[in-house]
């Protein structure tokens, strides 16, 4: 057994025991416990590998499969229980954070009075939740039947407010059950209608406001947002420079070098673009998530999150490179221009951090170049990426996992 200090599972727990554990308590309520920061980063690394597997598990309802040593399959172990986490961090990654529905508790926002009243009464609580399973058990036959329904409509009512389709099923799945225990506590006679109602509203006022946080969360830490603004954070850090396209313009760079630090090249900039060199500006991105302890997206996913939202240039007749266009920039060397593939961004999002706020409008493409000055590799117009366009509209996030 266990009780509110002796809780059945925490993260340093073994995978396989949280998953065992999981699996032998189908319906009930488990509350994995404490997810925190690790005296060092074996041991943090190795928290955050269980908790990416148990984690994915639940929100996949499946588990991981295995075989004996004469290679007959063992019993698949899924998740049958509900799973409570607490912890004073949450894992990394946005795939994995959309199967979770975090719920932050900000002690200042704490009603320690009403906290301890709980407490002291605790003993009624088991009493409470005993009577609602007994109130329940007749009933499980017709919800069976209508609870779904009555779920999926939830479910649409919440999806206009979240950026991943986890997240209003995990919405509805809350607001269905309160729901259900409010019925209860009315027919009991413990709650009016009216306060069934308002604490409806307040109910659906909670979960929207959480939603919405986390897709403003779940936007800002998108591959093409994340990595323009982590790129521009660096180049305003002098980590990082851009070197002017034309070779004939006075200036030199933008940002960099910072005080007392060294710079990088990643590429060239004139008064409206970023032109990124590819593989340079994704290995520093890279270097800077390590550096945090986080693993970068792999380059094509990013540059296809940047050519979805809206963020690059490209020349859409040329099938062969879907992400990058070929420009003529400056030899630092030779003092005149040479052609290279590049990123082509506008220079604004990298600039200025409202942008990424809207990002999804084409950026404005430079007046067509004169006949004269028509020399790109890809005998296109001027910069060698004639014919180029911003790509369309944000895609959709509802990826489903």
């Amino acid at each position: 057994g266990f009780a509110r200090t002796d809780l059945a599972l925490n993260w340093t727990s073994t995978e396989n025991a949280i998953e065992g554990a999981l699996f032998a308590l189908m319906d009930v309520l488990a509350t994995i416990d404490d997810f925190a920061p690790q005296p060092n980063v074996r041991a943090h690394g190795l928290q955050e590998g269980v908790a990416l597997r148990v984690l994915r598990n639940i929100g996949n309802r499946a588990s991981r499969q295995r075989i004996r040593a004469d290679l007959t399959t063992r019993s698949a172990r899924p998740p049958r229980g509900f799973a409570l986490s607490t912890g004073e961090l949450l894992p990394p990654g946005t795939s994995l954070r959309s199967r979770l529905f975090p719920i932050e508790v900000d002690r200042d926002h704490l009603d320690l009075g009403v906290i301890t009243s709980l407490q002291q009464k605790r003993d009624r609580l088991r009493h409470a939740m005993r009577g609602y399973v007994e109130w329940l058990r007749p009933q499980v036959s017709a919800l069976v039947t209508t609870l779904p329904s009555h779920k999926e409509t939830r479910r649409q009512e919440f999806r206009p407010l979240c950026s991943h389709l986890r997240q209003p099923d995990a919405a509805a799945h809350l607001f269905v059950g309160f729901e259900l225990f409010l019925r209860f506590a009315r027919e009991v006679g413990v709650l009016t209608q009216a306060e069934v109602e308002q604490w409806l509203q307040e109910a659906r006022r909670s979960l929207t406001a959480t939603a919405a946080k986390e897709a403003a969360h779940r936007t800002d830490t998108e591959p093409a947002q994340r990595f323009v603004r982590v790129i521009g954070e660096l180049l305003e850090r002098g980590t990082l420079r851009l070197k002017d396209k034309d070779p004939a313009d006075a200036r030199t760079s933008l940002f960099g070098p910072g005080q007392g630090t060294t710079w990088k090249d990643v590429g060239w900039k004139d008064n409206q673009y970023a032109y990124l060199m590819p593989d340079v500006s994704m290995n520093e991105y890279s270097r800077y998530l390590r550096a945090e302890g986080e693993s970068a997206p792999d380059a094509r996913s990013i540059k296809n999150d940047l050519l979805k939202k809206g963020m690059l240039v490209v020349n859409q007749k040329d099938v062969a490179h879907p992400f990058d266009v070929v420009v003529k920039v400056a030899d630092d060397a030779a003092s005149k221009a040479r052609s290279k593939r590049v990123l082509k961004i506008p220079l604004r999002f990298l600039l200025d951090a409202d942008a990424l706020d809207a990002p999804d409008s084409p950026p404005s493409e430079p007046p067509p170049s004169t006949p004269t000055d028509s020399a790109g590799a890809d005998g296109g117009g001027n910069d060698g990426d004639g014919g180029c366009s911003a790509a369309g509209s944000a895609a959709a996030n509802d990826d489903g996992g």
